[in-house]
């Protein structure tokens, strides 16, 4: 039987504490690696294949309306000021293209486990003001019922 992993972090000594500690705990996930049964998994197969297209189409090429097929009605986004709902979901990418001239998410790395989708990669684009962005990200989806039902974001700023 493997051995069981704890791990314990506290936000009170940093602030950006809960932040970090999802970043290293996904940074442990990938690091570990999928476990065999779930690349078999044609469930996972299938969510693996949602989220890529999530990635290429809405976030990379800007089709939000694309989601209307892939995120359930009552998807729910955990970001800094959660929203629930498709077109809470569409809004948000809608602001977002307004803001940036250019977007895109690299996917560094992709592991899938049942209903649940962790993605690793660079988020990277420039602001209609000219400024650069430039981001490690973490996204954590869930599915029901083959749609998105759930999405956890966290990111790292990288020093250019």
């Amino acid at each position: 039987m493997p051995a069981k992993l704890r791990l314990t972090f506290s936000s009170r000594r940093r602030p950006l504490g809960s932040a970090v500690a999802a970043l290293f705990f996904a940074t442990v996930l990938l690091a570990l690696g999928e476990p065999a049964e779930a690349q078999a998994d044609p469930q996972a197969i299938a969510n693996k294949a949602i989220v890529m297209e999530i990635v290429n189409q809405i976030i990379n090429q800007r089709q939000v309306d694309i989601a209307d097929a892939l995120v359930g009605d009552n998807m729910v986004q955990h970001l800094n000021r959660p929203t629930q709902g498709l077109a809470a979901y569409k809004a948000h990418y809608q602001k977002l293209f307004k803001r940036f001239k250019d977007y895109t998410l690299d996917v560094s790395h992709v592991i899938a486990d049942a209903d649940n989708v962790a993605v690793h990669g660079r988020l990277h684009g420039i602001t209609k003001g000219g400024n650069k962005i430039n981001f490690h990200v973490v996204d954590i989806y869930r599915f029901e019922n083959g749609k998105l039902a759930e999405r956890w974001h966290v990111e790292q700023i990288i020093n250019q």
